[in-house]
C-alpha cells in the first residue's frame, strides 16, 4: 500500500512520524523505503545524535558522514569515542569539519582517550591538529594515563611534544609514581632519562619517597634505576617510619635487600616499635633474609621496645631453622624480654611445640621463672597444650613450683578453662598434672577442689570422678556432730557418697557405714563439717574407730 503513495505523499506521513524508531520500521519494509527515506532518518537524529556517536565508535565512515550533516553539535563527542576507538580516519574527517580538537566527551578529551588505550596514530595526529598535551581530567594527563598503562611508544611521543613529567592526577600521583607502582620498567627509565623528579615525594598529604614506592612494587630493575639517579636509600615513609630496606625485608624480597645493602642501606634500621629488620625477618619465616642480614653485620643482640630479640621473634614464628641459625650466630637462649620470658617461655605460652622441642633439645633452662614467676609449664598448662606439658615434664619441670601468688601449673590448667582458652586436651593435662603432683606429693587441696568443680562444670565426668577419688584419698577427717560417721571403706578412702553428700552440704544423707572391715550397716547422718586435712590413709584403726575419735 505505502509504495503505491507517491515520494511526496510519502514523506509527508514521515514527517508525522514521532520517533526516529518508527521511521526506522518504516524504513525496514522494503529497500525501496530504505533509499527514499534513509536520509530523512538521520534527519530524524538531530536531537540525540545516536546514529553519529554510532557510526563514530564503530569506525562506519559513511554512517559519520552522513549523520554530521545533521549533528554537527555532536562532533567533538564523537571525535572523542573515534579517538578512543582507534579510528584515526573518522577523528581526521570530524577534525576537517571545523571540531574543536580538544573538545571533551564524558571528561575526557580525544587526546586523553587516545593515550591511554595506546593509539599512537590517533595521538599523533591530534598532536599534529594542536591538541593541548597537558589538559587533564580526574584521571590525570595523557602522559599520566600512558604511562599507567605502559604504552612506552605514546609516552615518549608526548614528551617529545612538550608532556609535563612532574604533573599529578587528582590524588597526587605522577607519570612515574604511577608507572612505578605498576611495575612499567620501561617507562621508568623513559620518565626517569626525560628529568622526572626521583625525590618527589607528594601523595595524598603523605610522605612515601619513590623508593620506597619502588622496593614495594618488588621490581628490583626499577629500584636499581630509582637508585642509579640518586634516590635517597635512608628516606622514610611518614606513617609507619620505614626505609626502603625494613620494607624488603616486611616484604622478604631478598634480591632487593641485598641490592639496597650493596649501596649502603643501614642493616640495623628499626621501626617505631624498635623493631628491627632483623627482628622482621625472623617474625615472618625469611631464613635467606636473615641470612642476608647476619652476613651484612646485623645486629642480633638488639632488643625491640618490648625486650624481645631475635631469637624470641623467631620463636614466636615457630621456625625452628631460623632459631639454629641465630644460636650459630651468637643467640642466646637465656635472654629474656622485659616481662622476664625466655624464648622457651614464649613457646610455651603461644604453643610452639616445635620450639619447645628444639629449646629443650639445645638445653634451655625448663625451671626459668618470669617476673611474674611463672615458668614454661605454667604457659603450657594455661593454654592447654598436651603435647608441651608432656615435653616439659619429660625434662622434669617441677609441677609443684609455684608463681609469687603461690598457684602452681594445677591452677593455670584450671583457670585457662574457665577463661575459655580453647584446648580439646584441657581435661588430660589436668589429670597429668596432677597424677604427677600427686605422686610427688605436691597436690595443693585448694586447687584440687577447683579442678574438681571445674571439672564438673565442663561435663568431664571421667575426669571429676578421678580428681575427686584423689581427693577423698587426702583430704580431711572431721565428720560431723551426730552418732558415728563412716569415712571410708576397706582401703581406707572415703565413699563417694559421704563426699557428694558434703560438696552438697546436704544435712542429711543415707550412707554405708564400715565398722572395721566386716560390719556393715545404714543409717541417716547429718554433716556439718568434713574436713580431713591431718587425716592420713596410713592412720591406724579402722575408719568408724577414726570417726569417733574425730569427733570427741
Amino acid at each position: 500500500m505505502l509504495l503505491r503513495l507517491p515520494t511526496e505523499l510519502l514523506l509527508n506521513i514521515v514527517a508525522y512520524l514521532d520517533t526516529p524508531r518508527c521511521l526506522w520500521a518504516v524504513v525496514q519494509c522494503c529497500r525501496f523505503l530504505a533509499k527514499k527515506l534513509t536520509e530523512e532518518l538521520y534527519k530524524s537524529d538531530r536531537q540525540d545524535g545516536k546514529a553519529l556517536l554510532w557510526g563514530a565508535k564503530k569506525g562506519r565512515k559513511i554512517t559519520v558522514l552522513r549523520s554530521l550533516e545533521v549533528a554537527a553539535d555532536k562532533g567533538g563527542d564523537a571525535m572523542v569515542l573515534a579517538a578512543q576507538h582507534g579510528h584515526g580516519e573518522i577523528v581526521n574527517l570530524i577534525l576537517g569539519g571545523g571540531v574543536d580538537v580538544n573538545s571533551k566527551h564524558e571528561g575526557g578529551t580525544a587526546l586523553i582517550r587516545a593515550s591511554e588505550h595506546g593509539h599512537l596514530d590517533v595521538v599523533e595526529l591530534l598532536l599534529q591538529h594542536g591538541a593541548d598535551v597537558n589538559l587533564k581530567n580526574q584521571q590525570g594527563s595523557p602522559l599520566i594515563l600512558a604511562s599507567k598503562q605502559g604504552h612506552l611508544d605514546v609516552v615518549q611521543l608526548l614528551i617529545e611534544h612538550g608532556a609535563k613529567i612532574d604533573g599529578g592526577d587528582s590524588k597526587g600521583f605522577s607519570a612515574l609514581r604511577w608507572a612505578v607502582h605498576l611495575r612499567r620498567v620501561g617507562v621508568v627509565k623513559v620518565l626517569l632519562d626525560a628529568g622526572a623528579n626521583v625525590k618527589c615525594e607528594e601523595f595524598a598529604g603523605m610522605t612515601s619517597p619513590l623508593l620506597i614506592w619502588a622496593v614495594r612494587s618488588e621490581s628490583a630493575s626499577i629500584v636499581g634505576l630509582a637508585l642509579g639517579k640518586g634516590a635517597d636509600i635512608e628516606s622514610t615513609d611518614i606513617k609507619y617510619r620505614l626505609t626502603p630496606l625494613y620494607w624488603a625485608t616486611k616484604l622478604g624480597v631478598t634480591g632487593i635487600a641485598r641490592l639496597l645493602t650493596k649501596h649502603g642501606a643501614d642493616v640495623n634500621c628499626i621501626n617505631s616499635g624498635g623493631q628491627t629488620a632483623l627482628h622482621q625477618a625472623c617474625g615472618r619465616g625469611f631464613k635467606d633474609m636473615v641470612a642476608l642480614l647476619l652476613q651484612k653485620g646485623a645486629d642480633i643482640r638488639v632488643p625491640d621496645n618490648s625486650g624481645q630479640t631475635a631469637v624470641h621473634w623467631a620463636a614466636k614464628n615457630d621456625n625452628t631453622d631460623i632459631m639454629n641459625l641465630l644460636l650459630d650466630h651468637g643467640a642466646d637462649l637465656t635472654w629474656v624480654d622485659c616481662k622476664g620470658r625466655t624464648a622457651l617461655g614464649i613457646a610455651s605460652q603461644r604453643s610452639r611445640a616445635k620450639v619447645v622441642k628444639f629449646c629443650l633439645y639445645r638445653e634451655a633452662d625448663v625451671h626459668w621463672k618470669d617476673v611474674n614467676g611463672c615458668d614454661a609449664l605454667k604457659y603450657a598448662a594455661w593454654i592447654g597444650s598436651l603435647a608441651i606439658v608432656t615435653l616439659l615434664l619429660e625434662k622434669s619441670a617441677n609441677v609443684g613450683s609455684q608463681d609469687n601468688n603461690h598457684h602452681t601449673a594445677i591452677y593455670w590448667a584450671v583457670e585457662g578453662g574457665k577463661a575459655g582458652v580453647s584446648s580439646d586436651a584441657r581435661g588430660q593435662v589436668v589429670q597429668l598434672l596432677v597424677k604427677t603432683a600427686a605422686s610427688a606429693n605436691q597436690v595443693k587441696s585448694d586447687e584440687l577442689a577447683s579442678a574438681i568443680e571445674w571439672a564438673a562444670e565442663s561435663a568431664q565426668e571421667v575426669l571429676a570422678s578421678f580428681l575427686r577419688r584423689l581427693h577423698t584419698g587426702s583430704e580431711s577427717r572431721h565428720a560431723g556432730e551426730h552418732g558415728e560417721v563412716a569415712l571410708a571403706k576397706r582401703d581406707r578412702c572415703l565413699y563417694p557418697e559421704i563426699l557428694l553428700a558434703v560438696e552438697n552440704k546436704s544435712p542429711l544423707a543415707t550412707v554405708r557405714e564400715h565398722d572395721g572391715y566386716l560390719k556393715t550397716r545404714k543409717r541417716s547422718l547429718t554433716l556439718r563439717d568434713l574436713a580431713l586435712d591431718d587425716w592420713h590413709p596410713m592412720d591406724s584403726g579402722g575408719p568408724a574407730k577414726r570417726a569417733r575419735k574425730n569427733l570427741n
